[in-house]
Formats: structure tokens, C-alpha cells, sequence
């Protein structure tokens, strides 16, 4: 399971770098006009966010399944404190 996550990430991150490397290509590009370096920039920025979910996703499942479920109550396996009241005398005049 965690390999499987650990492939999926790694593929994940190759494609964001391609598009990253497309995004610089279009930049570079003196054969477009502005019009279709924009498109374009657009088209390649969606892609981008798609894929930034799908790591985020797949980087929380790898941490998910690192971590396992605690075994206590508690965040993260910690046990809360009790309350506890403290007799304070009041000071008389």
C-alpha cells in the first residue's frame, strides 16, 4: 500500500515538473502572440491545479497510512489533562 502511494506521488510530482517545463517553453515562445501564450498559460495553470490537489491528496493518504490510527483518545495519542480545582483562599479584610 505505502509503495503504491510513494509510485503515485512520484509520478505526480514528474508531471507537475513537465508542466512547469511547458509553462517556461511557452514563455520562450516568440512565435505566439500574447493572446495564445495566455490560453495557454491557462490551460497548462489548471492542469497545474488539478494535479497540486491530487498531491496533496495522495501526500495526506501516505501520512494517513504512516501514521496509522492512535491506539488512545487524544490527538495524535495524547491523552487530555484533568481538571483540576485548586482551594483558593480568599483574602478578608
Amino acid at each position: 500500500m505505502l509503495e503504491k502511494i510513494r509510485e503515485r506521488i512520484k509520478e505526480i510530482q514528474e508531471q507537475i515538473q513537465e508542466q512547469q517545463a511547458q509553462l517556461q517553453a511557452i514563455q520562450m515562445n516568440r512565435n505566439l502572440t500574447n493572446e495564445q501564450k495566455a490560453q495557454r498559460v491557462s490551460e497548462i495553470n489548471q492542469q497545474l491545479a488539478s494535479l497540486n490537489s491530487e498531491l496533496t491528496s495522495a501526500t495526506a493518504q501516505l501520512l494517513e497510512t504512516l501514521r496509522g490510527k492512535p491506539k488512545i483518545a487524544g490527538a495524535e495519542g495524547v491523552q487530555p489533562m484533568p481538571y483540576v480545582k485548586h482551594d483558593v483562599e480568599t483574602p478578608t479584610a
